[in-house]
């Protein structure tokens, strides 16, 4: 029967045409996972802490964003811009790359989860596009302070590693008086004794000044 090799056919091309749309609204083909980095990054996005998401994007790599990265539902960062009505979240993920046009497992795209009206919709998005502008700026001056951070910590821990030569002085007098204080329980062995055994010992001296005298 030519039936069902027809019906073959048109499944080999429905399942080629999925995987495809798949490629096309999954860049770089993303496997769909929860992961801590998209736990950290849905906890910044909701709080609307910016800083950790600039931090995020200059550490990132062009070729491994995060803003690629999709949870177990199909969701990423971009959903989440929206959802919480974050402009300046969803400035950054689009200026890195992140496309409108991907769905979740639902079929949504990110900007249908949006809980506002059309008019605060787009309000949203002029407020992001406003951002984008001063993107580059905001992103050098964050690898600036980065590694402004770094030199900090890398100059500490050479200060801690090499103490100065005022601690090098405090730690030899230390030594010092650690010496002199042997030298004077040897001139002196009954300084180390406890004072019952001091008290007792200057009586028996007492008592042999008195017999020697009366000799």
């Amino acid at each position: 029967s030519t039936a069902r090799p027809r019906i073959l056919m048109r499944r080999a091309v429905l399942i080629v045409s999925v995987a495809m749309t798949t490629v096309a609204d999954d860049p770089g083909n993303v496997p769909w996972v929860d992961s801590p980095t998209l736990t950290t990054i849905w906890q910044s996005v909701s709080d609307g802490a910016l800083d950790g998401l600039l931090v995020m994007a200059v550490q990132s790599s062009e070729q491994d964003s995060f803003v690629h990265q999709r949870a177990g539902d199909g969701r990423g960062p971009l959903w989440w811009a929206y959802e919480f009505k974050r402009p300046q979240a969803h400035a950054l993920f689009t200026h890195l790359g992140a496309s409108e046009d991907m769905k979740d497992k639902d079929g949504l795209r990110p900007q249908d989860v949006f809980p506002g009206g059309k008019q605060e919709l787009e309000t949203f998005l002029a407020e992001s596009r406003a951002f984008v502008e001063a993107l580059p700026s905001v992103l050098e001056q964050t690898k600036a302070t980065i590694a402004q951070h770094e030199a900090d910590v890398n100059a500490r821990f050479h200060d801690d590693s090499d103490p100065d030569e005022s601690d090098g002085v405090e730690l030899l007098d230390e030594e010092d008086d650690e010496d002199e204080e042997d030298e004077d329980e040897k001139a002196d062995p009954e300084s180390s004794l406890s004072p019952e055994i001091q008290a007792k010992i200057a009586a028996l001296k007492a008592k042999a000044k008195e017999l020697k005298d009366e000799i």
